[in-house]
């Protein structure tokens, strides 16, 4: 693979200081008893400020369970630690500062002479983190100096540090984002403590979140089991000491896909998962969802990063996968699964019913966050000795996936005679086989931590509108088919409590956008049929928390589903998907749900949506970023290919208006930039015909008239206002999965010939033409954009006489442009899924570019590139998606503890 010079716009400082500060006194007392009333004597408590973690104040209580300590040794005569970020998109800077006790402090900024720029802050603060925010942007020519400094000044001393700005333009789709490795968490709560309670005869409790004061702070402890979360009636509350709070969620969900492996493989290190955590709680998550068992070192480092940020750790809801039955249709009951035990000691596979396998996987999940598991090693599971215990930070637990209603209705149809379940913790009457089914499911969960650990979290299990308990009438799918209601459970032995789960987008199923009811809703945007769904879901939810566990807006340049509230799925840019992520987040608060946990962390690209089942290989998509695809596209992080490096293809032009072309490609798309002998006009008109495989296949003649030597499967229309791209009608995909195609002379394979004629690069990403959101989408639209400063949503870019061209791959049928492969079908057969079709294909003999601009005509050698595989991945580098940062500060505005 060829090396290319990555640049970026960095503007970041980080930087720590000491600072003489005076010290105030902190004082804890009051009582320890039981539930019962009873005093709880002989106990230990330990209490620590959450800004300094390292000390520990410790006491016994006494023979009627009081106690009472001084921390006024805690508190040094030093601040903690300062740092500072410039965020160069919105030309802001973000100051924190950590005071263990009431100080004045001072913050100027200084420009290179030493002239004071300006004064930030001055006045007096208490202990704790206070966050400050300055727009740089009053600084005149802030972007072209290159150097500042900052002075931090408290009591008699004072710091200085020097801010040296490196300041480049990338020149192709995207602009690097800065550096997030140092990043630091922040938001500390304006120093609280953390107490823990150990003592015989009870587990030991974590209390967070305390303030110290006069009054007297009393601490509960149940005997039996600890509880540090339970189920109120909106929200999941967080044992205070003597009471619980309401915690509301902002979570993310994190999968572990990166560029080049499945999920299964979960390849980040630990220490790219310390970053992620530090970049999480700076932006103001306070909780990571995951799907399944990671290896130990995600736990490894959550608690490392958690022990060193006791203010604001992130919490935990880990999941249980629920593996399917794909040989017949899945019977919860009485299906089996095939799986080897451990590939070190055999590699043959036994068989067990698929409930008795999901219960082991549960088991597992649960020992892995006490830090108590040896998981033997075997495919597609994470494996390895687990010993770091997270268990204090679990909120509670999700089970379970999304169930496709033909498991419910296979699954009640075989049980009909089963339709309750009685158990430790959990039952349920009056329930269908599957209610029944995932009741139990429960019930052993919470049994088995009671058991084992002493100690009992909320838990649910995973649910989506497909399965929800209500009518609705408009859908005319599979998406309304049957249910599953466990909002009749009986939790009463179960005082951690059911949740309920719901993953919830704008777009699907179809109720969701064309129901008239929820159309009649509105929000701060305007009409908001999503906000009419969640009302109507909590509705029946009236009693128990709801918590939305997946939401979220993916960017990417398709759109595959349309919704009748404007927030698709595809075809954002990265600040239309933060200000509509960002827009459901308060639909989902305004609906009184618990929380939110938004999809996704990072870009996956083994995802896939139905518009891409049919032609796109799905062994290899996740060796390539399919931009088009908005599935891979939900993520605040991304990962970028090297800048591109042009080879020239006609150095030595004779055209009269052309002087060169040139060609690249990667991970993403086939690039070609042209160099003109002068700016185009407005009543200038580019023609470009892409060859894409087999120079005996394709259209001889372009939309244009004009007849081509290398015949075209598709081909550009280029003038300075945008572009627009075309496929020969035989190659057009339009319709592909859907009933009623192809059409007439369409073929999904290239054909020889001359004159049939060109289509618009068209979706048809709905059967019906009269669904209420609307049916087709115009993927011919190439966007176009002057100037310098391109951003990754751009296929042309026009930058005075260089025009540049962007065509990600799916968009020119490359089914795994890794092997040069593209679409050929020849015995094409409408079964959406099945992969049939995925396998016929043609491997590409590279590709032959012609362009016409009036009298000129230029011809290249077929471009070809070099192979890949997941061992030969070309580079890619993690870039953090501008709509982090403006998610990041809507985030404070939600507030993770109420009354």
């Amino acid at each position: 693979m060829k090396t290319r010079t990555n640049k970026s716009l960095i503007a970041l400082f980080l930087f720590y200081i000491l600072l003489s500060v005076n010290a105030t006194g902190q004082k804890f007392n009051g009582q320890i008893s039981f539930t019962s009333g009873a005093p709880c004597s002989n106990v230990k408590v330990d209490i620590y400020n959450n800004i300094n973690p390292d000390k520990v104040s410790s006491t016994t209580s006494d023979e009627n369970g009081n106690y009472a300590l001084d921390l006024s040794d805690i508190f040094s005569k030093h601040i903690k630690y300062a740092y500072a970020v410039v965020d160069w998109h919105s030309q802001i800077m973000n100051f924190n500062v950590a005071l263990k006790s009431q100080s004045k402090l001072r913050l100027a900024i200084y420009d290179i002479s030493g002239r004071e720029i300006d004064l930030i802050i001055n006045k007096d603060f208490g202990a704790g983190v206070h966050q400050f925010s300055y727009n740089c942007s009053n600084i005149k020519d802030f972007l072209e100096n290159k150097m500042y400094f900052v002075n931090f000044k408290s009591s008699n001393n004072s710091k200085s540090v020097k801010l040296i700005q490196a300041v480049t333009n990338r020149l192709d789709f995207y602009i690097e984002e800065s550096n997030s490795n140092d990043l630091s968490t922040t938001d500390y709560n304006n120093s609280l403590f953390t107490a823990t309670i150990s003592g015989e005869g009870f587990p030991t409790h974590t209390i967070r979140n305390l303030k110290a004061s006069n009054e007297t702070q009393n601490f509960i402890i149940n005997k039996d089991t600890f509880l540090p979360f339970q189920c109120g009636q909106k929200f999941i509350e967080q044992h205070n000491g003597d009471k619980n709070i309401p915690f509301y969620i902002k979570g993310i969900n994190l999968g572990a896909a990166i560029p080049g492996t499945s999920p299964a493989e979960m390849a980040p290190s630990k220490e790219l998962y310390a970053k992620w955590f530090k970049m999480m709680a700076n932006a103001g998550y306070n909780t990571i969802r995951i799907y399944t068992i990671h290896y130990p070192r995600f736990y490894e480092a959550l608690k490392e990063f958690n022990d060193a940020n006791q203010g604001t750790p992130l919490y935990l809801m880990p999941g249980a996968w629920l593996d399917e039955e794909y040989e017949k249709p899945t019977d919860f009951y009485t299906s089996e699964i095939w799986f080897v035990r451990d590939i070190n000691e055999s590699t043959e596979f036994e068989k067990m019913p698929l409930m008795d396998y999901f219960d082991e996987r549960i088991r597992e999940a649960i020992d892995v966050i006490h830090g108590n598991a040896n998981l033997p090693e075997r495919w597609g599971w994470a494996s390895g000795n687990y010993t770091a215990d997270v268990s204090e930070w679990v909120i509670g637990y999700i089970i379970g996936r999304e169930i496709s209603p033909h498991e419910v209705i296979e699954t009640d149809d075989a049980n009909p005679d089963i339709n309750s379940y009685n158990g430790l913790s959990f039952s349920i009457n009056n329930a269908s086989p599957t209610e029944a089914w995932a009741t139990e499911r429960l019930d052993k969960a919470v049994n088995y931590e009671i058991e084992k650990y002493n100690q009992q979290h909320p838990i649910s299990f995973s649910s989506w509108p497909t399965l929800d308990p209500l009518d609705h009438p408009t859908e005319i799918g599979d998406e309304d088919l049957t249910q599953i209601d466990l909002n009749h459970i009986n939790e009463d032995n179960a005082p951690a409590g059911y949740f309920a789960s719901y993953h919830a987008y704008t777009y699907f199923p179809d109720f969701i956008s064309c129901d008239p009811d929820y159309q009649e809703y509105s929000d701060y945007e305007g009409s908001n049929s999503y906000l009419g769904y969640l009302n109507d879901l909590k509705n029946h939810y009236n009693n128990r928390p709801l918590l939305i566990a997946e939401f979220g807006i993916p960017n990417g340049w398709g759109v595959v589903r349309y919704s009748s509230n404007e927030m698709h799925q595809g075809g954002a840019n990265e600040e239309t998907q933060a200000a509509q992520t960002i827009r459901m987040m308060h639909n989902i608060k305004d609906a009184d749900c618990a929380g939110a946990i938004q999809f996704a962390w990072i870009d996956e690209w083994f995802k896939v949506t139905w518009i891409y089942q049919e032609n796109v290989n799905p062994d290899t998509r996740l060796h390539w970023h399919n931009l088009y695809n908005p599935e891979q596209n939900f993520g605040m992080i991304t990962y970028i290919p090297e800048e591109a490096e042009y080879s020239n293809y006609d150095q030595d032009s004779k055209s009269e208006k052309i002087k060169n072309i040139k060609l690249d490609s990667d991970i993403e798309g086939f690039y070609i930039q042209l160099e003109l002998k002068s700016e185009l006009t407005t009543t200038d008109t580019l023609w470009l015909a892409l060859d894409t495989y087999d120079k005996n296949k394709g259209e001889s003649i372009l939309p244009n008239k004009e007849p081509v030597n290398n015949r075209a499967e598709f081909c550009v229309r280029l003038t300075n206002k945008g572009g627009n791209l075309f496929v020969t009608k035989a190659y057009d995909m339009f319709g592909i999965g859907l009933e009623g195609y192809p059409v007439e002379g369409q073929h999904f394979y290239s054909t020889k010939s001359d004159g049939l004629g060109w289509n618009k690069v068209l979706w048809r990403n709905k059967q019906e033409d009269d669904y209420c959101a609307g049916s087709e989408f115009d993927a011919s639209k190439l966007k176009l954009r002057e100037g310098k400063n391109p951003i990754r949503e751009d296929a042309v870019i026009i930058n005075e006489n260089i025009i540049t061209i962007k065509l990600p791959w799916p968009i020119i049928n490359f089914n795994n442009p890794a092997q040069m492969e593209v679409m050929d079908i020849l015995d094409y057969e409408p079964r959406r899924g099945t992969g049939k079709n995925n396998k016929q294909v043609e491997t590409s003999d590279g590709i032959a570019v012609t362009v016409f601009f009036e009298d000129s005509m230029i011809e290249t050698e077929r471009y070809k590139w070099e192979k890949w595989d997941s061992g030969s991945m070309p580079y890619t580098k993690e870039h953090v998606k501008s709509s982090f940062y403006i998610i990041k500060e809507s985030l404070k505005k939600f507030e993770t503890y109420f009354e």
